[in-house]
Protein backbone atom coordinates (compact mmCIF):
# COMPACT_ATOMS: atom_id res chain seq x y z
CA UNK A 1 0.00 0.00 0.00
CA UNK A 2 2.87 2.37 0.81
CA UNK A 3 4.51 1.68 -2.54
CA UNK A 4 1.23 2.31 -4.35
CA UNK A 5 0.87 5.67 -2.59
CA UNK A 6 4.43 6.56 -3.63
CA UNK A 7 3.73 5.62 -7.23
CA UNK A 8 0.51 7.67 -7.27
CA UNK A 9 2.36 10.66 -5.83
CA UNK A 10 5.05 10.25 -8.51
CA UNK A 11 2.28 10.28 -11.11
CA UNK A 12 0.91 13.52 -9.66
CA UNK A 13 4.36 15.09 -9.87
CA UNK A 14 4.71 13.91 -13.47
CA UNK A 15 1.36 15.50 -14.33
CA UNK A 16 2.53 18.71 -12.67
CA UNK A 17 5.74 18.65 -14.71
CA UNK A 18 3.76 18.26 -17.92
CA UNK A 19 1.36 21.04 -16.90
CA UNK A 20 4.32 23.31 -16.20
CA UNK A 21 5.03 23.33 -19.95
CA UNK A 22 1.69 25.09 -20.54
CA UNK A 23 1.92 28.82 -19.84
CA UNK A 24 -0.60 29.72 -17.14
CA UNK A 25 -0.85 33.35 -18.18
CA UNK A 26 -2.96 32.37 -21.16
CA UNK A 27 -5.60 30.47 -19.17
CA UNK A 28 -7.15 30.48 -15.75
CA UNK A 29 -6.05 27.33 -13.90
CA UNK A 30 -8.72 24.78 -13.23
CA UNK A 31 -9.32 24.11 -9.50
CA UNK A 32 -7.90 20.60 -10.01
CA UNK A 33 -4.63 22.13 -11.24
CA UNK A 34 -4.47 24.38 -8.20
CA UNK A 35 -5.17 21.36 -5.98
CA UNK A 36 -2.37 19.45 -7.73
CA UNK A 37 0.07 22.29 -7.09
CA UNK A 38 -0.95 22.51 -3.42
CA UNK A 39 -0.51 18.75 -3.04
CA UNK A 40 2.93 18.51 -4.66
CA UNK A 41 4.53 21.78 -3.55
CA UNK A 42 5.30 20.62 0.03
CA UNK A 43 7.65 17.99 -1.42
CA UNK A 44 8.99 19.96 -4.38
CA UNK A 45 9.81 23.15 -2.43
CA UNK A 46 12.45 21.51 -0.16
CA UNK A 47 13.87 19.67 -3.18
CA UNK A 48 14.05 23.01 -5.00
CA UNK A 49 16.17 24.40 -2.14
CA UNK A 50 18.62 21.52 -2.65
CA UNK A 51 18.65 21.81 -6.46
CA UNK A 52 17.62 25.34 -7.45
CA UNK A 53 16.31 25.95 -10.98
CA UNK A 54 19.12 26.21 -13.51
CA UNK A 55 18.52 28.36 -16.54
CA UNK A 56 14.81 28.49 -15.78
CA UNK A 57 14.52 24.69 -15.66
CA UNK A 58 13.35 23.12 -12.41
CA UNK A 59 15.22 19.88 -11.72
CA UNK A 60 13.62 19.31 -8.30
CA UNK A 61 11.15 16.70 -9.66
CA UNK A 62 14.12 14.56 -10.71
CA UNK A 63 15.41 14.57 -7.13
CA UNK A 64 11.95 13.65 -5.84
CA UNK A 65 11.60 10.87 -8.44
CA UNK A 66 14.95 9.51 -7.26
CA UNK A 67 14.25 9.81 -3.52
CA UNK A 68 10.59 8.82 -3.34
CA UNK A 69 11.10 5.07 -3.94
CA UNK A 70 13.81 5.01 -1.30
CA UNK A 71 11.59 6.79 1.23
CA UNK A 72 8.65 4.49 0.51
CA UNK A 73 10.95 1.45 0.95
CA UNK A 74 12.06 2.76 4.35
CA UNK A 75 8.49 3.48 5.45
CA UNK A 76 7.29 0.06 4.25
CA UNK A 77 10.17 -1.61 6.11
CA UNK A 78 9.29 0.25 9.31
CA UNK A 79 5.65 -0.84 9.03
CA UNK A 80 6.75 -4.42 8.34
CA UNK A 81 9.06 -4.37 11.38
CA UNK A 82 6.12 -3.22 13.53
CA UNK A 83 4.03 -6.08 12.15
CA UNK A 84 1.60 -3.86 10.28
Amino acid sequence: MIHLAGELYSLLILIRVILSWVPMRSWRPHPAVLWLYRLTEPVLAPARRIIPPIGGIDFSPLLVFWLLPKVTDIIASLFAAMGL
